[in-house]
């Protein structure tokens, strides 16, 4: 049925799709296509959000530099970095102030946004500021972890796992502090 209707259809149809205007006819700035070879004007300023959850806690801030530890490893953003989305691992954030001061913050993962323009989105499950922790506290909740790790149930174990792997990169980075 549908191969006898389906011709007829479609000579319905045609003089209406003939009159539609050209899909960028809807907006008022078209897109214009940009030559590879063409010089871009590099962002002289790194302009950072910092996010955990639903908190800012860098808001659009200019700062020199910042460091993510990242699925593929440790990654320095500065301005003029390439387009790149990145998954976060456990692990410090480092922000390097334009006054040459470093600010880090303990994170338990997430996604770092780095656009061309010289914007930095970082959007956390969690992230503290490393002058609050103290290592001890940390190193025995590893050790509390580990141990559940290796000796709970089934729950328990993955639990642990959990927390080994979230707990031991920033042990890690407050030793080397």
């Amino acid at each position: 049925m549908f191969r006898k209707a389906a011709p007829q259809l479609i000579r319905a149809t045609r003089p209406a799709f003939r009159n539609l205007p050209n899909g960028f006819d809807y907006i008022e700035t078209v897109p214009a296509d940009v030559s590879t070879s063409a010089t871009v004007e590099q962002p002289s300023e790194l302009l950072l959000t910092l996010t955990r959850q639903d908190e800012f806690l860098m808001a659009a801030k200019v700062v020199k530099s910042v460091s993510l530890m990242t699925a593929n490893g440790k990654m320095g953003v500065l301005p003029g970095h390439e387009y790149v989305v990145e998954k976060l691992e456990p692990g410090m954030i480092e922000v390097e102030h334009q006054d040459g001061k470093v600010e880090k913050f303990a994170t338990t993962g997430g996604f770092a946004h780095v656009n061309t323009d010289g914007s930095v989105d970082v959007n956390t499950a969690e992230a503290i500021p490393a002058t609050s922790l103290e290592l001890a506290l940390v190193e025995k909740e590893l050790a509390a972890n580990q141990d559940l790790a290796k000796n709970g149930d089934e729950d328990g174990k993955i639990r642990g796992a959990i927390g080994v792997a979230t707990l031991e990169p920033i042990a890690e980075a407050l030793k080397a502090m």
